[in-house]
């Protein structure tokens, strides 16, 4: 009789501990959610990509060095941070990836617009950084790749060479431009600014943005403290109720077991 009862304490013992385990594992589950939703790339995540890519200057390294590969990580940390991103990027090479799809885009769309009208399209700003990213990765492998005086001189001449054909070019549509005015009184379009203008002010706002979300990013590592902690209160006082009921668990066996010893030593009295 005895061990029966202590088998179905024990049972109730088990059944209480798996009951508080699944309950714990829920709480974990809720608080981590958020980090298990598939990443899906938008134009905001696409901009704040470009955006750190201008402040980070991986195009300042040759390709496939050690160093460009540390600022592409750098760069996956610090968007992982974001609370538009929520730590679902996983590895660099994503968002390597994304960034030449973007490039391989821009490239297509600018060729099939220039194609299509004659003239330079209105840029967006995802567009303008594009530009702008596009033209230093190629300068810097550009440079990476001339390995002797002769090769930068072919370079040299054949710049000079697209330069003189670019600018015999422009002054034919810049006369077609203004005759077209002329007919139809209209404004002649403004030229654009030069590369580096563009990049430099392209550099200074996102440097700006970034202090901006780095300071939002600040408040929300705080409430994610002040949440964990919450967790881990909890999670402890859990472990001490669970403490406390074991120990109450084991005080009501002895009670019991020497209530049967107590009784079994009545029924030998009485038996004999």
């Amino acid at each position: 009789m005895s061990r029966s009862i202590n088998c179905v304490l024990q049972c109730c013992c088990k059944t209480l501990f798996i009951y508080q385990c699944s309950q714990l594992v829920n709480h974990v589950f809720i608080f981590h959610n958020l980090t298990q939703i598939d990443m899906e790339w938008k134009e905001e995540c696409d901009l704040l990509l470009l955006q750190e890519i201008v402040v980070s200057e991986p195009f300042k390294f040759k390709s496939s060095t050690r160093e460009r590969g540390k600022v592409w990580e750098e760069i996956t940390e610090r968007l992982n941070e974001n609370e538009v991103f929520r730590n679902r990027l996983g590895s660099k090479r994503a968002v390597r990836d994304r960034y030449s799809l973007l490039a391989k885009k821009y490239r297509k769309k600018m060729a099939e617009e220039a194609k299509a009208s004659g003239i330079s399209p209105e840029l967006t700003e995802t567009d303008k950084l594009l530009e702008q990213i596009i033209e230093m990765f190629e300068e810097s492998d550009r440079e990476g790749g001339e390995n002797s005086q002769q090769v930068e001189q072919n370079k040299e001449n054949e710049r000079k060479k697209a330069e003189e054909m670019r600018n015999r070019s422009m002054e034919k549509l810049g006369e077609t431009l203004k005759r077209k005015a002329a007919d139809d009184g209209q404004v002649t379009p403004k030229k654009r600014g030069s590369g580096t203008e563009t990049l430099v002010y392209l550099r200074d706002k996102a440097e700006k943005q970034f202090e901006l979300r780095k300071e939002e990013l600040e408040v929300k590592k705080k409430e994610q403290s002040q949440q964990m902690q919450m967790f881990q209160a909890m999670q402890q006082q859990l472990q001490q109720q669970q403490q406390q009921q074991q120990q109450q668990m084991q005080v009501h066996i002895q009670q019991q077991q020497l209530q049967n010893q107590m009784l079994l030593a009545l029924i030998n009295k009485i038996t004999k």
